[in-house]
């Protein structure tokens, strides 16, 4: 009686785990995310970019207020006119933040806020030069 049973428990059981992950990807989808954490969909592009004429060191800061660097990250240096990419997650309400400094220190630091909460149409321009005080 057992041996009958299995089969129809364990296509039951993947229906029920079928209909979970659809059911949440419909989910995600309303609220414009997807399930797929490495999806392009769930992130803002921010064009980080050095906009002066003297080299910039950023870091990533690991709280809001940048009393702190993130320890998993490191300086990375930017030459005049160069930039990269940064994708951050949208929809949260906290905001990513850099410290962005003329050497890789701690002092003199500006902080450049990336508020995500909301999804962004295209790329958002992110200048180093619009770095302002930090809020700690």
């Amino acid at each position: 009686m057992r041996r009958k049973r299995l089969p129809v428990v364990l296509v039951s059981g993947a229906l029920v785990v079928f209909t979970l992950l659809f059911g949440l990807e419909i989910a995600a989808d309303a609220n414009g995310h997807s399930i797929d954490p490495t999806d392009p969909m769930n992130y803002n592009t921010y064009v980080l970019r050095n906009d002066s004429t003297t080299a910039l060191y950023i870091h990533l800061c690991a709280d809001t207020n940048c009393a702190t660097l993130d320890r998993h990250s490191d300086w990375a240096t930017f030459k005049p006119g160069e930039a990269d990419d940064d994708q951050v997650y949208w929809g949260s309400s906290t905001p990513t933040v850099y410290a962005v400094a003329l050497t890789p220190s701690f002092a003199g630091r500006r902080c450049l806020v990336l508020n995500a909460a909301k999804k962004a149409a295209a790329k958002v321009d992110a200048p180093l030069s619009s770095a302002g005080a930090c809020g700690g």
